[in-house]
């Protein structure tokens, strides 16, 4: 199925809501998001918008944030305008490396519930650390967290350096 692709919209829909096992309508729905995703993320997201059942709707908006995020930074602005709850939640998580730091700043600022905030700045500091290890030290040390909590992270950064040689 990954090497078909739909004629049209139109028939992508008609093929989701033709099938009957939900085994086959979850796989359905990561295919048709996939694909609608890569060609075209906001009919993909007024499609899913328009799925019925909410854990239907949850997995297929999680399919095209995550395809449109890895591929345009600026999906971000979209993953802004969710509700606050699981879908945006975990689109931030599981995207944060892919983003600009400006916008993953923002984006792991938003997060209403401190775990899957605190969960998100943590990994996205661990990939900072690769990419910009200054940077990502005052971006810590700037964060709103009790100092113990900053302490911790900040002195686990010597594990997160670039462990290749210098070469002179």
């Amino acid at each position: 199925m990954s090497n078909y692709r739909f004629p049209s919209e139109a028939d992508a829909r008609k093929f989701f809501g033709e099938l009957s096992t939900e085994r086959l309508r979850l796989a359905a729905v990561q295919a048709v998001a996939n694909f609608l995703a890569a060609e075209n993320p906001e009919a993909a997201i007024e499609w899913a918008e328009a799925l019925l059942e909410p854990d239907v709707r949850a997995r297929a908006l999680g399919i095209v944030g995550t395809v449109w995020l890895r591929s345009d930074p600026r999906a971000a602005l979209w993953v802004g305008t969710l509700p606050l709850d699981e879908i945006r939640s975990g689109l931030i998580v599981q995207n944060v490396e892919f983003l600009p730091i400006e916008w993953a700043e923002w984006l792991i600022a938003s997060l209403p519930d401190a775990t899957a905030r605190d969960r998100a700045a943590e990994e996205y500091f661990q990939l900072w650390m690769l990419r910009d290890s200054p940077r990502a030290i005052d971006w810590v040390e700037a964060l709103d967290w009790p100092e113990p909590k900053k302490r911790q992270l900040l002195s686990s950064a010597a594990s997160f350096r670039d462990p290749r040689p210098i070469i002179d």
